[in-house]
């Protein structure tokens, strides 16, 4: 297995998609984005909810036992290379399941705005890094990488 990135639109099916995909092989266990710590995260082959991950480590959310020092890096721009780096250097073989959240009307929160172009800038460094890159919608995956 390789780096595989699944994006699409909210309850679009990734997830089911992602899992189809790998059929053949045992269960799939994830790690969920909205819920687990960095680095359990980091390790884990296969990932949902990728976006809820960097909404809470730019929140600083004390559950991810990750320290503040990635906020300061989104500020700066940073974070998307040193997450990208964080995660292939932790777990090389892994599929990651990401919303797009980009699209729609500008938020008026400067956190919020931070939150959205930084998961844009994530997301487009490991597109760059990974083997395949597939867009869900409706259930229905297009590869575009």
């Amino acid at each position: 297995m390789s780096v595989i990135l699944i994006v699409g639109g909210m309850a679009q099916g990734k997830k089911k998609f992602a899992e189809d995909m790998f059929a053949g092989a045992e269960a799939v266990r994830w790690a969920d984005g909205a819920s687990a710590a960095l680095e359990d995260f980091a390790q884990a082959p296969f990932g949902c909810h990728f976006h809820l991950l960097i909404r809470r480590l730019m929140e600083g959310d004390p559950a991810l036992r990750a320290g503040k020092m990635w906020l300061s890096m989104a500020a700066k721009e940073k974070l998307a290379q040193a997450l990208t780096r964080f995660l292939l250097e932790r777990c090389r073989s892994r599929v990651l399941v990401t919303e797009e959240i980009g699209s729609g009307i500008i938020p008026l929160d400067p956190l919020e705005r931070l939150y959205r172009e930084q998961a844009g800038r994530v997301c487009c460094c490991l597109a760059a890094e990974a083997d395949q890159v597939w867009r869900v919608v409706c259930g229905v995956g297009g590869r575009i990488k």
